[in-house]
């Protein structure tokens, strides 16, 4: 399946299993190389419409007016609508579609992700927090305070987005410092720092991980930014595990700080907040 953009190719796999397609890899190719997202984006809709499809009549994505569509034989399904806006990226809910007029068909895919084989991976390679998503941001530009609240809330605490926003004058874009501000003063997390740009090295994202301790990342693509949690690493896949603030999964990307959506690269450019402890 291929998104045509000029500036960059995208492409979407359906990843099988149990010959359901549980989470899709999306990839996309620019002048910096390569850049992929392992995550759920996608796969409820198109699960929906495999038997739909034969090797005459393929499925592919269409994106069009920020509306992404599955077209299988001339005809179109709406699967997904991206609303950005006030520099912050939401995803917006979706409208009921009917697809019954569809007609018959399989998505195909060369690409089946599994679980490497006589691998042994020792704790210092890869770990995870066990993650719970307490809020997602809707339609709302929110996703620095959802995703401040979902770190602070898998530590133990009790904390509402919306309580965080208040305290901070309901600001909808918050920079790091802002963040690191909140966390400092008002959960008395006293170690807490963070940076403006880039990412973070490797060697503190996993003392933060390995401490319990989820990253706040500030990506962006252009003037677009976006708060993500990063809960995890695996150095044997050279990847990270993340939280972004529309879903209520977590997802896998590669090393290398770039997120990739239909609509959006987004980069980790704008720096962290991190070493949220007492």
């Amino acid at each position: 399946m291929f998104l045509p953009e000029e500036s960059y190719d995208y492409y979407v796999y359906p990843v099988f299993i149990d010959n359901e397609i549980k989470s899709t890899i999306h990839i996309s190719k620019d002048e910096d190389g390569f850049a992929s997202t392992y995550t759920k984006a996608f796969a409820e809709s198109l699960n929906n419409l495999k038997n739909q499809t034969t090797f005459s009549h393929p499925l592919s994505l269409i994106r069009q007016n920020g509306f992404i569509y599955a077209e299988i034989n001339g005809q179109r399904t709406l699967i997904d609508h991206y609303d950005f806006s006030d520099n912050s990226s939401t995803l917006s809910s979706l409208p009921e579609v009917d697809t019954s007029g569809v007609p018959v068909c399989n998505v195909y895919s060369d690409i089946i992700m599994n679980e490497a084989d006589n691998m042994i991976v020792t704790r210092a390679m890869v770990n995870k927090i066990n993650w719970k998503v307490y809020e997602t941001q809707g339609n709302h530009p929110w996703c620095a305070s959802i995703t401040t609240t979902n770190i602070v809330r898998n530590k133990g605490k009790n904390m509402t987005s919306s309580q965080m926003r208040s305290w901070l004058g309901d600001n909808d874009g918050l920079t790091n410092a802002q963040v690191a501000n909140y966390l400092k003063n008002y959960h008395k997390y006293t170690r807490v720092k963070y940076t403006t740009s880039g990412s973070l090295a490797q060697s503190t994202l996993e003392s933060n991980i390995d401490g319990g301790s989820a990253v706040f990342a500030h990506f962006a693509d252009g003037s677009t930014g976006h708060a993500f949690a990063i809960i995890g690493y695996n150095n044997v896949a050279n990847a990270y595990h993340i939280h972004n603030p529309w879903y209520n999964y977590t997802e896998t990307m590669g090393y290398g700080g770039t997120y990739v959506t239909s609509t959006y690269k987004f980069k980790w450019t704008g720096g962290s907040v991190y070493n949220i402890y007492n």
